[in-house]
């Protein structure tokens, strides 16, 4: 992990010494003293879900080992479609762009054309 300090001018310097020992300096501030916690990302388990044909034309077939429920959302995050693990979902009603289907923990990018 890597620390941000404020020196007397109110710059800050970032220790880099892990890659190459030099410092670098940005104008932002950073108080490491109120530091309480940083973040871990956990490995998500695949469960193989697949999504064909990406892009999709109207109906959009799904493979999944998961038994729930799919969200599909707009760019905007709204939510356009409910997928119920029938193993398509029909897409014919929406209009050319980029979706995100949500199954599970997995989301994957569909792109309607």
């Amino acid at each position: 992990m890597r620390c941000f300090t404020n020196d007397d001018l109110g710059f800050v310097q970032l220790d880099n010494a892990e890659f190459d020992g030099s410092s670098l300096y940005s104008d932002f501030e950073f108080d490491c003293d109120r530091l309480t916690s940083t973040a871990r990302v956990e490995e998500i388990p695949l469960d193989n879900l697949r999504l064909y044909p990406n892009p999709v034309g109207d109906v959009l077939y799904i493979e999944s080992e998961s038994q729930e429920e799919g969200i599909l959302y707009n760019q905007q995050s709204q939510q356009v479609a409910v997928y119920n693990n029938t193993g398509s979902l029909d897409m014919s009603a929406l209009s050319s762009g980029i979706y995100f289907l949500k199954v599970g923990q997995q989301v994957r990018k569909v792109v309607k054309i």
